[in-house]
C-alpha cells in the first residue's frame, strides 16, 4: 500500500522512547477519524535510519495521488498557480469546517497554524463531474499533517499541561481564518495583519466578516461557523450527489463488462477443447459445434474482399443478446461454407449453459 511518509529531522526531535510512545499514542488518538473524508488518515509511525545514517521518526499518512497543497495551487510562483476566487474560498471553508467540527467533536485539536497552514491543506483531484475551468467543485480538501503536532508541541493541542483544549480549538479556527486570508491574497509570506488588510479588497463584505470573525475569535466554535456556511453546504451537497450519480452510472457499465467477460470465459472453456479422457470430438459435435460457429460469427467475420472485420460494436451486441437470450435468429456458416445453421440467441445460450454444465460435472473428482 502506498503511504505519504513525513520524516521529522533529528534536529527537531530525537527519536527517543518517549517520542516514539507519544507518536504511537497519536496514531491511536487519531484512529477514530481514520475514515473521515476530509482527513489524510494517520496510519502508523516508526523509527528508521534508512534515509541518511541518523535515526529519525516517521509518520505514515494516507496517500492521495494527484493531490496538491493550497499553497502550491494559489500562493506559489509556478505557471499553474492561480489566485483563489471567492467561490473557491467558500468551498474550502465549508469543507474545512466539516473537518474541524469532526476533530473538535471527538475532543481533539488539529494543532493550529502548524497543521492548518496552506502547505498542509491538500486539494485532492476532481471527481467524476466535468467542472468549468477554475472551479473547485468536485474537489476534496484534506488535512494532511494531523498527529504531528501532538508529538512536537503537545502543549499546543491541550496535552500534558499547556493551554486548555478549548483554547487549542479556538486556535484552530483562528489559524483557518489566517490561511484563508493568505490564500485570497496569493501569498503565504504576508503577516496576519497584512493578509487581512489585503483580502478585504478581494472579497465580498460577507466573506470579509467571516474571515475576520475567525481570526479575531468572534467565531469561537464550529457550531457557529457551520451555521454561517449553511447556504454553501447545500451547494456542496448538490455537487456531491451529482458526482455520486455519475460514479454509479460508471459502475453500472463496469458491471455490464463483468457479464460479458463471464460469457467469454465460458465460451473459451468450451470451444475446440482437446480433452484426453473425454470424447476428442466433444467440442466439434452437437451443441458445441453450434458454439464454434457462433464464435466465428462474432470474431472471425470478413468483408467481400476477404479482409478481416474488426467491429467491437458487433461483438458487444452479440454478447449482450446472448446474455439475455433473445429470440432473434442468425445464420451460422462453417469455415468451409459447406454447413449452414439457423439458430436463435436463446438456442445458443441454452447450448452454452449445457456444455459448460458438462464441463463442470467432468471436472468433479471421481469417487
Amino acid at each position: 500500500m502506498p503511504y505519504a511518509l513525513r520524516r521529522l529531522h533529528h534536529r527537531c526531535i530525537l527519536p527517543s522512547s518517549d517520542a516514539t510512545l507519544a507518536a504511537r499514542a497519536a496514531v491511536v488518538r487519531w484512529g477514530v477519524l481514520v475514515d473521515h473524508p476530509h482527513i489524510a488518515a494517520l496510519r502508523g509511525t516508526f523509527v528508521s535510519a534508512d534515509m541518511w545514517d541518523t535515526p529519525a521518526l516517521f509518520f505514515a499518512h494516507e496517500y492521495h495521488a494527484g493531490a496538491v497543497s493550497l499553497e502550491t495551487l494559489h500562493c506559489s510562483e509556478s505557471d499553474n498557480c492561480a489566485v483563489a476566487s471567492e467561490a473557491e474560498i467558500w468551498v474550502y471553508a465549508s469543507q474545512l469546517c466539516c473537518a474541524l467540527k469532526a476533530v473538535h467533536d471527538v475532543g481533539l485539536s488539529a494543532g493550529g497554524s502548524a497543521s492548518l497552514a496552506p502547505n498542509k491543506l491538500l486539494l485532492c483531484s476532481k471527481g467524476a463531474v466535468a467542472d468549468h475551468p477554475g472551479s473547485s467543485q468536485g474537489c476534496r480538501i484534506r488535512l494532511a499533517a494531523l498527529g504531528v503536532v501532538d508529538v512536537l508541541r503537545p502543549e499546543a493541542v491541550g496535552l500534558h499541561g499547556g493551554q486548555s483544549l478549548a483554547t487549542a480549538q479556538c486556535d484552530d479556527l483562528r489559524a483557518l481564518g489566517i490561511s484563508m486570508a493568505k490564500i485570497l491574497c496569493g501569498s503565504v509570506h504576508l503577516s496576519s495583519a497584512d493578509a487581512l488588510a489585503g483580502m478585504s479588497h478581494r472579497c465580498s463584505p460577507m466573506l470579509d466578516r467571516v474571515i475576520v470573525g475567525l481570526v479575531s475569535g468572534g467565531i469561537s466554535d464550529c457550531s457557529v461557523f457551520s451555521q454561517i456556511l449553511t447556504p454553501i453546504a447545500f451547494d456542496s451537497l448538490y455537487f456531491e450527489r451529482t458526482i455520486c450519480d455519475t460514479l454509479k452510472a460508471e459502475l453500472t457499465k463496469e458491471l455490464d463488462n463483468g457479464r460479458l467477460l463471464r460469457l467469454l470465459v465460458k465460451l473459451s472453456f468450451i470451444n475446440e477443447r482437446p480433452d484426453g479422457e473425454m470424447d476428442p470430438n466433444w467440442a466439434e459435435t452437437g451443441d458445441r459445434y453450434i458454439l464454434k460457429l457462433f464464435r466465428d460469427f462474432i470474431f472471425h467475420q470478413h468483408d467481400n474482399d476477404g479482409n478481416p472485420v474488426i467491429d467491437w460494436g458487433h461483438v458487444f451486441e452479440c454478447l449482450n443478446k446472448l446474455d439475455i437470450g433473445v429470440t432473434e435468429q442468425i445464420l451460422l456458416v462453417s469455415r468451409d461454407e459447406m454447413s449452414m445453421l439457423v439458430a436463435s440467441y436463446a438456442d445458443i445460450k441454452r447450448c452454452t449453459e449445457g456444455a459448460y454444465a458438462e464441463l463442470i460435472n467432468s471436472s468433479q473428482p471421481r469417487r
